[in-house]
C-alpha cells in the first residue's frame, strides 16, 4: 500500500510513504503496546538507555565483583605468603638461636675449664715455688720441701726432695697436683 504521492510500494503486504530519494517521516505515532506494533523513537530511546543503563550496571556490577574477588584472593594470597615465611623464618631462626645457644654453652664450658686449669697451673706454680725455696734454706745433705698455692679457688700440693751431691752440686726431684692435674719436675745444680 502507498500512502502519500510518489509513494512507491513494490512489495507484498507492504506500506510505503514515499520512494527511493523521496523519504518522508511518519509523525504523530503513538507507542506501540503489542508484539507486533511499530515503535517511535521515544519507545526507541528509552529502549535503548534502558538496555544501556542495564548494561552499565551488570558491567559495573561484575567489574566490582571482579576487582572485589581478585582484591580478596590477593590479599589471602599474600597473607598466606607472609605466614609462610614468618612460620619458615621464626622456625630457621629457632633452629639457628638453639644452635647458637649450644655453641655458647659449650663455649662457655671450654672456657670455664681453661680458666679452671689456668687456676690449678697458677697454683701448682705457687705451691712448686714455695716448696724449693723452703728446701733451699736448709743447709743439710737431705732436704725435704712440702709447699701449697691457692689461685682462683684452686688449690695445690707440692712436695720435692733434694740431695746435696757435694759442696757444689745437687739433684732435685719435685712434683705438684692440682685436682685432676700433676706436675713433676727435676733438676741439677752446680756451683763453684
Amino acid at each position: 500500500m502507498a500512502l502519500g504521492q510518489g509513494s512507491v510500494a513494490d512489495e507484498a503486504n507492504t506500506v510505503s510513504v514515499g520512494s527511493a530519494g523521496n523519504q518522508r517521516r511518519v509523525t504523530n505515532v503513538a507507542a506501540g503496546t503489542q508484539a507486533s506494533d511499530a515503535v517511535n523513537v521515544g519507545q526507541m530511546q528509552a529502549g535503548n538507555a534502558a538496555t544501556l543503563d542495564a548494561s552499565r550496571s551488570y558491567t559495573d556490577t561484575t567489574a566490582t565483583q571482579t576487582l572485589n574477588a581478585s582484591y580478596n584472593y590477593t590479599d589471602t594470597s599474600t597473607t598466606n605468603a607472609l605466614n609462610s615465611a614468618k612460620a619458615y623464618t621464626d622456625q630457621r631462626m629457632t633452629v639457628i638461636t638453639d644452635d647458637f645457644n649450644m655453641l655458647r654453652g659449650e663455649v662457655n664450658d671450654r672456657f670455664y675449664e681453661v680458666d679452671k686449669r689456668f687456676d690449678q697451673m697458677g697454683a701448682m706454680s705457687a705451691a712448686m715455688l714455695n716448696m724449693a725455696t723452703s728446701a733451699a734454706g736448709v743447709r743439710t745433705q737431705n732436704r725435704v720441701g712440702v709447699g701449697v698455692g691457692v689461685q682462683g679457688g684452686q688449690t695445690a700440693l707440692s712436695l720435692g726432695y733434694q740431695r746435696a751431691l757435694s759442696d757444689r752440686a745437687t739433684v732435685t726431684f719435685g712434683g705438684a697436683m692440682s685436682g685432676d692435674d700433676t706436675s713433676v719436675g727435676a733438676g741439677v745444680g752446680f756451683g763453684w
